[in-house]
């Protein structure tokens, strides 16, 4: 008896758990009114636009603070192009580099002054792939505004997190051609020549990585147009951009030979230089247009368009040497070598310009 006993405690202690674990979930029965919907709806779809004023039912604590604070939820993945120019700033620093260390015009021995360096600034088109995801805000519950009746019901403004990553894969600055003539006043000895003149190519290869997380703020107009097929929107995005980069200085050329003191002489010229930027921070601003076209419940393709003002003061982190050397008759020696003594260069980064991205958005509530 007591064993009988038993089971019909723990009978009932099992179907009070029950009982106490089904009232945190929603219930999954239809009640008698069918006029009533239960069960989580979507934000209004094409076709339904009559019906954005009207909020999803979702059951439970946490649907119902989300309801509450938000009636819509999205993420989207983008990708595009931006469309940039340099400043003079940058195209300057990169002149002056040229100048007084590849070519050591700051010295008096050793130094070409025979190719003119122009100031070069170039334009660019870079790669852009990034991640936001927004949050439809109601207004009218937002501290200040629950009491007013302009805010009441009112569904247009969408806020939320964003970062892009944009990788400015290695491409070559400036290019200058020789004969590069360096010219050495102290050169006296006898099979020595004061001038050498080498043919090749002077490069510069630029390479760029920058991300920028921010937060973005738009006006949806989420009536839409063509029975919500089409909604258009405009706002900014803003934040911080890192970047990371270096800048690399080459010059690749081919021996200088001649007759000196009756010897065969062979000069040859070697200089590098690199320019690393490490983890330098800036401000990002990006006022924006664009639309979302729907595809299927939940799904969406969108177009922004905007214009970005996104600036840094770089530390350039210089390192680099020139080297000339002289085999007479096979016998090697240094005529000349120097490590570039400034080991660092400010200057100014610009990345801003046009920025044409095309997303694919999935609805998340």
């Amino acid at each position: 008896m007591w064993r009988a006993a038993v089971v019909v405690v723990v009978t009932l202690s099992l179907s009070k758990g029950d009982i106490y674990a089904q009232s945190l979930k929603p219930t999954e029965s239809a009640p008698a009114d069918s006029s009533v919907t239960t069960g989580p709806m979507d934000f209004p779809a094409p076709g339904e636009g009559a019906a954005i004023s009207k909020m999803p039912k979702v059951d439970g604590a946490l649907a119902q603070m989300r309801k509450k604070y938000f009636y819509l939820g999205e993420l989207t993945w983008r990708g595009g192009i931006v469309l940039a120019k340099e400043s003079s700033d940058w195209a300057e620093t990169r002149k002056t580099s040229i100048e007084q260390d590849m070519f050591r015009q700051a010295s008096s021995s050793n130094s070409s002054t025979n190719v003119p360096v122009p100031l070069q600034q170039n334009g660019a088109m870079n790669y852009a792939v990034g991640i936001e995801g927004l949050l439809g805000v109601n207004i009218d519950q937002l501290p200040g505004l629950r009491n007013a009746k302009w805010a009441k019901d009112k569904k247009f403004l969408r806020i939320g997190f964003h970062a892009y990553m944009a990788p400015l894969y290695k491409q070559t600055a400036q290019t200058l051609s020789g004969p590069f003539a360096y010219y050495d006043p102290e050169a006296t000895c006898a099979n020595c020549t004061a001038t050498r003149s080498y043919e090749g190519k002077l490069t510069v290869d630029e390479s760029l990585l920058t991300v920028s997380p921010g937060m973005s703020f738009f006006y949806w107009y989420e009536r839409g147009l063509f029975d919500r097929k089409l909604m258009p929107y405009g706002g900014f995005e803003v934040g911080l951009s890192l970047v990371y980069g270096k800048r690399k200085y080459t010059i690749n050329s081919s021996p200088f030979s001649t007759v000196a003191g009756g010897d065969q002489v062979l000069y040859t010229l070697e200089a590098n230089l690199q320019e690393s930027i490490i983890n330098d921070f800036g401000f990002r601003f990006m006022p924006a247009i664009g639309f979302q076209y729907h595809v299927t419940s939940g799904h969406y393709l969108d177009l922004r368009i905007g214009y970005q003002w996104q600036e840094y003061n770089v530390t350039l982190n210089r390192r680099g040497s020139l080297t000339e050397t002289k085999n007479t008759n096979g016998n090697f020696a240094v005529t000349y070598s120097e490590d570039f003594l400034v080991k660092t260069r400010t200057a100014r980064l610009s990345q801003s310009g046009i920025v044409i991205l095309l997303g694919y958005t999935a609805g998340l509530f």
